[in-house]
């Protein structure tokens, strides 16, 4: 995930371009059934914006910790959006946070059918297929879906002015969660 440091479309596309020719390179093998990496990419999550408690970071020491953060998750998706008109952020153009992963999810879908073109067996239409391969090794990236599970709890957020990093118990929990169940299916247990 890096999506909330790009204030645009072709600059994600370019870094995300970087970050696959980077993995693929420190992949460490020169056959793509050799991959020593297990690459997983946790798409782009947004802040919710105001975030509570408000204020400076240096009251943080001084916050009633043991009291609940006074904000409620969203209802529904269509809450959420009407949020992203009416608070514009600065810093972060999280309204753009679902093209980024839809870029991000279209490159890593072609990669997946390209690996298992190239795993296919010594079929008639091997020959057919070759051409699509790419000339140099592809990493698997697993995608670890959370944006669903995440986008509507605006009350994970610590505050400070800073509404985007989650902290609170909840949307993190769910993210190691989904992480965990992810490697126990990798595994086959």
């Amino acid at each position: 995930n890096f999506g909330a440091w790009f204030e645009s479309l072709d600059d994600y596309k370019q870094a995300f371009d970087s970050f696959l020719t980077w993995v693929d390179k420190n992949n460490g093998s020169n056959n793509s059934t050799e991959n020593k990496l297990e690459v997983f990419f946790r798409e782009t999550v947004p802040g919710h914006w105001p975030c509570f408690p408000e204020g400076e970071r240096k009251n943080e020491t001084t916050y009633n910790w043991i009291k609940p953060v006074d904000v409620t998750p969203f209802k529904n998706y269509t809450s959420y959006q009407e949020s992203l008109f009416y608070n514009q952020t600065s810093g972060h153009n999280w309204e753009m946070f679902e093209d980024f992963n839809k870029h991000a999810r279209t490159c890593l879908r072609n990669r997946s059918e390209t690996l298992s073109l190239s795993t296919m067996g010594n079929g008639s239409g091997q020959k057919q297929m070759v051409n699509m391969l790419p000339t140099a090794p592809v990493t698997p990236i697993h995608w670890l879906n959370v944006f669903n599970s995440t986008v509507l709890r605006r009350d994970g957020h610590i505050g400070y002015k800073d509404c985007l990093h989650y902290y609170l118990p909840g949307p993190t929990d769910w993210w190691a969660h989904f992480f965990h169940s992810f490697i126990l299916d990798m595994s086959g247990v």
